[in-house]
């Protein structure tokens, strides 16, 4: 009698354990794979930051080049826009495929670096 009963139950018993095993395994393989796909996404943040970084980096490597070849010149207007000009050819030579939008921006951010702390000697020497 015994053995009967085990036998009817036995294979009640491995169907159970054998389903919840298959969702414990489907919740870890869930995790596993969502873990994957944040780590995925915050390396492709970090390659997006570091590829930015270089852009700036570049670009900040042309402006002073910029800077150095039209450090003594005669005509203000003409320096302002020749230096733009070669600015654009130069980093554009360094950076293929730059956006006019990525150009404009790396412009402005070396520039604003670069000026910001002459701003406050402008404000000193017309204070004087």
């Amino acid at each position: 009698m015994k053995e009967i009963s085990i036998n009817q139950i036995l294979p009640i018993v491995d169907t159970s354990v054998v389903a919840i095993l298959a969702v414990i395994i489907k919740q870890v393989g869930n995790s596993i794979i969502d873990f994957f796909i944040q780590k995925k996404s915050e390396i492709s943040q970090k390659i997006k930051i570091n590829e930015h970084q270089e852009e700036i980096n570049t670009a900040r490597e042309v402006w002073n080049i910029v800077e150095e070849k039209f450090r003594i010149t005669e005509n203000a207007t003409e320096l302002l826009t020749s230096k733009a000009d070669e600015f654009e050819k130069v980093l554009m030579q360094r950076i293929p495929g730059l956006s006019k939008e990525n150009l404009e921006f790396l412009r402005q951010t070396i520039a604003g670096e670069v000026n910001k702390g002459r701003d406050m000697l402008t404000k000193d020497s017309k204070a004087q």
